[in-house]
């Protein structure tokens, strides 16, 4: 049964650890594997309710995209291979499962349009913790109009859907984030300063994955 209730009662509830808190590897890839094939079940779709099952292709993705050095990694298969569900479970194991040498995570998805965002992304990563209980106990889900965001409050992290605006990104300082598009149209593509650019040069962790046109590949 679903749990119901509120989000003041989850924050006054005594928790303890994470259980992949005690986990020995501290390969940040790894991790993020075994993260999604213990705790992620789809809400929709072929396996829906099941533990994800990751095609080799995506563990390669997966490995890459947290390689020594490599800032941004970019996927693009044909519709129908789950890009979506990935994404979501990137994110939640970002969310979730932060690098503690980071601090607080900050995870913002990103696309042109926000309701693009929350319907690829962000519903889908809601679907996922639904479906989890050890999730679920761990996550506050706040669901106001503009105010869309899941707070993990034994870490302090946060991930929130955001649309692609150079103004609405400034002052964000993700670990990791996720954007439907690395680029970036302009008139002026000269002056232009993509938001991709803008959190390179703030983020700490430099950790993207971006959904993108081209082949799988890590950029360093």
């Amino acid at each position: 049964m679903a749990d119901r209730r509120g989000n003041a009662a989850k924050r006054l509830a005594a928790m303890p650890a994470p259980p992949w808190f005690k986990w020995r590897t501290q390969d940040r890839g790894e991790r993020c594997i075994r993260f999604i094939t213990s705790y992620c079940r789809p809400g929709k779709g072929h396996g829906a309710g099941e533990l994800l099952r990751l095609a080799p292709f995506q563990e390669q993705f997966i490995r890459g995209i947290y390689g020594p050095g490599v800032r941004a990694g970019a996927m693009s298969v044909a519709r129908g291979n789950g890009k979506s569900t990935l994404e979501a479970a990137i994110s939640l194991h970002a969310l979730f499962d932060a690098d503690p040498e980071g601090g607080a995570p900050q995870v913002p998805l990103i696309a042109t349009r926000l309701h693009q965002i929350e319907r690829a992304v962000y519903d889908v990563a809601l679907a996922i913790i639904e479906n989890e209980p050890e999730l679920r106990e761990r996550a506050l889900i706040y669901s106001g109009i503009g105010t869309r965001r899941i707070r993990t409050p034994h870490n302090g992290g946060e991930l929130f859907p955001v649309s692609r605006d150079l103004a609405g990104l400034k002052g964000l300082r993700p670990g990791s984030k996720v954007s439907e598009s690395p680029a970036l149209e302009s008139p002026n593509p000269s002056r232009a300063r993509s938001p991709d650019d803008c959190l390179r040069a703030s983020c700490k962790a430099d950790r993207f994955a971006v959904r993108a046109g081209g082949s799988l590949r890590p950029v360093r």
